[in-house]
Order: C-alpha cells, then sequence, then structure tokens
C-alpha cells in the first residue's frame, strides 16, 4: 500500500475532509470526544491562533491518521500544539500515527519548540520512534481519575460504601422534606433549558467560591454552547439534572463514547449544598450510564477528593516536548 503524509496548512482544508475526520475518529478504539471535529472545530473558531499545522496520513488514498495541531507564537517561540489545548482532557492523534512526528520534523524551520499535552497513557505517541533531528523528552502532566462500573444498577448500590451510601439516604430524605425532587435526563425538548441552567448553575457556584470556573468569560461560554450543540447532534452529549420542586438546582454535562462515559462538568445552586446535591445527581448519573452499557465512568483530570469514594482510580497523561538545535 502507498502511504502519504500531507500537511494541512488551513482550516478550510480540515472543514474539507471533515467527514473523513469524522468516520476515522469512529474508527479509532480510543478516540474521545475532545478530538471529534464537532468538539475541535468551535475550538479553533473561538481561541485559535496562529496557523494550522496538521497532518493527514493516507493509505491508497484512504484517511488512516490524522495529527491535529496549530503553529503558533507563546513565550517568543514558535510553537507546535494540539488543537483543543487548554479545554480538552486527553488529546492526540487519531488512527495511524506512522509518518506524523517525522513529518513535524522535516517541517523544523518553521517551529521552535513542539509541545503535545494531555496525552492518554495508550498514546501511540508515546511509543513513537522520535526522529533523529530531534530531541525530546516525555513529562508526567495531569492526574486523571477513572471508575470501572459494575453490569447492573443493583450492583453498583450495593458495593457503595456504607458510609456514602447511607449519606445519599440522608440528603435525599432530607431533601424530599424541601420539596419534591425528581432525577431528569434532557432530550431534544428540554436540552436548550438544562444548557442553560449549566451555565448558571455552574457560574453561581463558583461565584460563591471567589472563583472563575471553566466557564468564565463571554468566549468561553460561546465555545462550550457550540461544542456542546454539534456533540449532541451527533448523540455524544448527556444533560444529567436533578429538580427541586420542578427547578433544576443541579445539572452534569457528560459525553458518552462506546462504553466510557466522560463527566465534564457540574453545577449546582448553592442554596443547596447542605443537601449534597453533586453526591445525589452523581449517583444518578452513574445509573444512568450502568443502563446505557457503560463499563468505565471517567472523571477526567482534576484530584477531587469525593472521586474516589465513587471507586475512581488515579492515572496519568503526560506532556511530548519536542526540539532541535537550533
Amino acid at each position: 500500500m502507498a502511504t502519504v503524509v500531507e500537511r494541512i496548512a488551513a482550516i478550510h482544508r480540515l472543514r474539507e475532509i471533515q467527514t473523513e475526520w469524522d468516520t476515522l475518529w469512529y474508527r479509532t478504539p480510543n478516540a474521545s470526544p475532545f478530538q471529534h471535529s464537532a468538539w475541535l472545530l468551535p475550538w479553533w473558531d473561538t481561541f485559535g491562533s496562529g496557523e494550522v499545522f496538521s497532518f493527514a496520513v493516507r493509505s491508497d488514498g484512504e484517511l488512516v491518521g490524522l495529527g491535529l495541531f496549530f503553529l503558533h507564537t507563546w513565550n517568543d517561540r514558535r510553537q507546535v500544539t494540539f488543537l483543543g489545548n487548554g479545554v480538552s482532557d486527553h488529546l492526540d492523534i487519531l488512527g495511524n500515527e506512522a509518518g506524523i512526528l517525522e513529518e513535524i520534523g522535516n517541517h523544523k524551520d518553521a517551529w521552535d519548540t513542539c509541545d503535545l499535552q494531555d496525552l492518554p497513557p495508550e498514546s501511540p505517541l508515546l511509543r513513537a520512534q522520535i526522529p533523529d533531528s530531534l530531541l525530546s523528552e516525555v513529562c508526567p502532566q495531569h492526574t486523571c481519575s477513572a471508575a470501572p462500573l459494575p453490569d447492573t444498577v443493583e450492583a453498583f448500590r450495593a458495593g457503595l460504601p456504607h458510609g456514602l451510601k447511607r449519606n445519599l439516604r440522608r440528603y435525599a430524605s432530607q431533601l424530599k422534606a424541601a420539596g419534591s425532587v425528581s432525577f431528569e435526563t434532557a432530550d431534544e425538548s428540554n436540552y436548550q433549558s438544562f444548557i442553560d441552567a449549566l451555565f448558571a448553575l455552574h457560574q453561581s457556584r463558583w461565584a460563591i467560591k471567589n472563583g472563575k470556573g471553566m466557564l468564565e468569560g463571554s468566549s468561553m461560554e460561546r465555545f462550550h454552547r457550540r461544542a456542546a450543540e454539534n456533540l449532541w447532534k451527533q448523540g455524544l452529549v448527556r444533560l444529567h439534572g436533578l429538580r427541586l420542586s420542578g427547578t433544576l438546582i443541579a445539572v452534569v454535562y457528560a459525553f458518552v463514547h462506546r462504553q466510557r462515559a466522560y463527566c465534564y462538568l457540574g453545577g449546582f445552586d448553592p442554596a443547596f449544598s447542605k443537601f449534597s446535591p453533586g453526591a445525589l445527581i452523581m449517583a444518578y448519573v452513574i445509573e444512568q450510564a450502568i443502563r446505557e452499557g457503560v463499563s468505565v465512568l471517567d472523571f477526567l483530570r482534576g484530584e477531587e477528593s469525593y472521586k474516589a469514594d465513587w471507586g475512581a482510580r488515579k492515572s496519568l497523561t503526560s506532556r511530548l516536548l519536542m526540539w532541535h538545535e537550533a
């Protein structure tokens, strides 16, 4: 088979191959939603700078690999970085790596450093041959965690730690005394109201902490609204809510692909924090994931202690740095 690596230097070219890109995404076993065009094209439209510096691997004309990078100035140096950097918890190439690092090396006159972040442990880039013309270092980066899930909701409930099980019963009982309680997963009829509630709840919670949260700023909100809508149309988004007397007081924004669910973002009304709505909604999120046949709940990056309560196990992402002598 004839294998060719094509350099893609303009965003319009990525848009032209979007159908092939998405087909490759679905064929790549460990692909995450953060590599889908529905996520990365809005990212570029919102945050992109410099120029696209991506590479497509074709075998007899078929797209079999895709490295989605851009070239920009960072700290007065020309740097190659993944599209999606900063808001994506897992980034990687799609499909076959063959030739992508070599082509980056072949174009080293265009860049000074190559900083590929948020690589999962199974990334082919961590096992790839670094071109002889480049120097490199792999560094541990972010702590992530994921919990294996049992096959049934009954097994999940039975396996909860005694203290957590007791607290969930107590919180639910106390909340029911304050009004009618219901859990719900968004559908086409109420998707927009769930998204609006997610933004409002997330921001109000972080305002109490005098922090920025993940949705600070109009650009961030614009990106997330567009990316969420795009991924929703692909059937990859789940919006789970907890209602008290009909009002959403907690929302979790998650993705589901194959047998993995990703808990990306949540928010709850701080006025009800004494009822631990975060724990109550998380139990519902996990049960819904199990009903969908999900076997792993990915809590993504961050070392929050609550994740261990649900059986999450820690892992590390990596950062591949490459540079060359001037």
